[in-house]
């Protein structure tokens, strides 16, 4: 029989499908849209809330830009481009809002839709093309402003660069996947005899963030607080091995160290998992927490993760910030071996994925942990994991298209875990905070990984305190 790995999309669709089978004990209102009138007021998501409030906090910060960029391999119709991000902007209507203060609270401001204008500029090469989107990436935007879209198309001879800048406040990962299909879509309809015209939105994401908050009431709420509140109580930041002294208030200059996993372990974790009705994920983040609790010295480690949060089939066909922290704490006291740590790490995976619905910053509001200056509250590290994909290549009218390719040294978080599988194994990056680390301890970080990993898939039985000894 053979075995395949759910895509997001579909894991969000399996799991709505079985929490519509579940009969909850008490009753989820309908996502229907909402009345857009002078008189309605369009309140935030719980997640564009806590952005709005840490953009507001520093207004020059760039720490939640979330660049989209698209390299096409050949020329293109500019004209189509712009009509293109114009049709873009009027269906997804998160992408022509603003987020203004009303008696003192901050709301969503859609405004109609209108001609997006785009702005092109000519480069000598490549490498003056990264350097014209990287500026343009570090610009900090004005929430309160309409436009959180800010399109760039950068011509140069080896073909065209399309930068969708973007604040995180109206998008996500997720999100690309749904700009990208959407803005093909209307880009070959603009040059072609088509119209182009897609099935209408059933919902937008202001009318997604009304029905979050109206789900988040009476019972429903008091349980799922009180629930993180047992479970993360009395949590004590972890003693990461820093190189030099936290600063006060958080910053988030950021860069990257990407490593391989070879293809021996990789597959061996993966058996291991298997035969502990683990997945892959888990078993990644198993080896991830022995590594935390071997530098820190401590035996109760959390680790953040990212939820897709489109628990609903309205959602995802839409673009905006959905995604939310899940903060996944383990106790190693008394774990004997490995197959130990990752039978508690499962049993903490699924534990969190049943409350999931509660927003990060309501699970800090229940907790209340001793804010230490400088430190993110709860979750410090966090990790995430993907499997290997098998999406299409992309093409537009017969060029080429790739994703990336700039980076941008942002870290939201001390120290940043991300895993890929490959078709040779896995590959690994740790993203890590400048102010915090060096980059000769990431790299230490990273080669204490690959150990572990080694010795785990050889051993598995082996005794916790060895595995965790330096080799």
């Amino acid at each position: 029989m053979s075995s395949e790995v759910l895509s997001p999309e579909r894991m969000a669709l399996l799991k709505a499908r079985l929490a519509r089978r579940a009969a909850p004990a008490d009753p989820v209102p309908r996502l229907t849209g909402l009345p857009r009138t002078p008189a309605t007021v369009l309140p935030l998501s719980h997640q564009q809330e806590e952005l709005w409030f840490l953009q507001r906090l520093a207004p020059e910060s760039t720490a939640y830009n979330t660049p989209v960029l698209w390299r096409i391999a050949g020329s293109v119709d500019q004209i189509a481009v712009s009509a293109a991000l114009s049709r873009l902007t009027a269906r997804h209507e998160v992408l022509r809002t603003s987020f203004p203060e009303r008696d003192g609270e901050p709301v969503q401001q859609p405004h109609p839709p209108a001609v997006r204008r785009l702005k092109v500029r000519r480069t000598a090469d490549r490498e003056a093309t990264d350097r014209l989107v990287r500026r343009a990436g570090e610009r900090p935007f004005d929430l309160t402003a309409p436009g959180l879209l800010r399109p760039l198309l950068a011509l140069d001879p080896d073909g065209a660069t399309l930068l969708l800048d973007l604040h995180h406040i109206a998008s996500d990962e997720w999100s690309e996947r749904v700009l990208w299909r959407d803005f093909r879509h209307f880009y070959l309809a603009e040059r072609g005899p088509a119209d182009g015209r897609l099935p209408e939105l059933p919902v937008q994401f202001a009318d997604y963030a009304a029905w979050q908050r109206d789900r988040l009431r009476g019972e429903r709420l008091d349980r799922l607080t009180a629930h993180w509140r047992s479970r993360l109580g009395g949590l004590a930041p972890l003693r990461l091995p820093l190189d030099r002294p936290r600063p006060r208030t958080q910053t988030f200059g950021g860069a990257v160290h990407t490593f391989d996993l070879p293809s021996g372990p990789a597959a061996g974790l993966a058996a291991l998992a298997r035969a502990h009705g683990a997945t892959p994920f888990m078993a990644y983040l198993a080896v991830f927490v022995l590594l935390l609790s071997r530098v820190s010295g401590q035996d109760d480690v959390t680790v953040g993760t990212i939820t897709s949060g489109r628990d609903h089939p309205h959602l995802r066909d839409l673009v905006g910030f959905f995604v939310g922290t899940l903060a996944l704490r383990t106790g190693l006291h008394g774990a004997a071996d490995f197959p130990e740590v990752l039978r508690r790490v499962r049993a903490t995976v699924l534990d969190a994925q049943a409350h999931e619905a509660l927003p990060f910053r309501k699970v800090v509001e229940a907790v209340r942990p001793p804010r230490t200056p400088g430190v993110p509250p709860l979750v410090q590290v966090l990790y995430s994991y993907t499997a290997a994909g098998r999406e299409d290549a992309r093409e537009l009218a017969g060029a080429e298209v790739t994703t990336g390719g700039v980076e941008m040294p942002v870290a939201r978080f001390d120290l940043v875990l991300n895993v890929w599988e490959t078709p040779t194994g896995a590959l690994a990056a740790f993203e890590y905070n400048t102010a915090l680390f060096r980059e000769r301890t990431v790299r230490r970080l990273a080669g204490l990984y690959g150990d572990l990993l080694r010795r785990i898939c050889a051993a598995p039985g082996t005794p916790l305190n060895d595995i965790r000894e330096e080799s």
